[in-house]
């Protein structure tokens, strides 16, 4: 599998991961984003989302807060961590689309349209 390092970052308890997928022309690039972490709390942590001030603190804005035991993380401790949570992400995407993708399909054949769907522009044609 290929995941871009954005920076590098190590593993070492001041940085937290999340892997996000873009998709170009000629396919879907994985990245591996890392967030400093700005302050640790009993329950968790804050994580910088932008740039500092030129003072080096942060707007509210800039933070996000990750709880230690949420069972829904934004980014992870580890790489290893980041990973699991992107594919777990990712079958919960599938699994939402397949089930839209179902009901569209019900209702277009409900409506009368032809079965299966030959080309992209088949509906609009339909109804002009």
């Amino acid at each position: 599998m290929n995941v871009i390092d954005i920076d590098n970052s190590p593993e070492d308890g001041n940085w937290f991961f999340r892997i996000m997928d873009v998709r170009y022309s000629d396919g879907v690039t994985l990245y591996n984003h890392s967030f400093r972490v700005v302050k640790k709390t009993p329950k968790g942590c804050f994580i910088a989302m932008g740039v500092p001030n030129f003072d080096g603190s942060y707007n509210k804005k800039n933070l996000k807060f990750i709880r230690d035991k949420g069972k829904k993380k934004w980014a992870y401790p580890t790489k290893d961590e980041a990973l699991k949570g992107f594919i777990h992400r990712k079958r919960s995407q599938v699994q939402i689309l397949r089930e839209q993708l179902q009901k569209a399909e019900m209702a277009y054949k409900i409506a009368g349209g032809d079965w299966p769907i030959r080309n992209r522009y088949l509906i609009y044609d339909d109804l002009y």
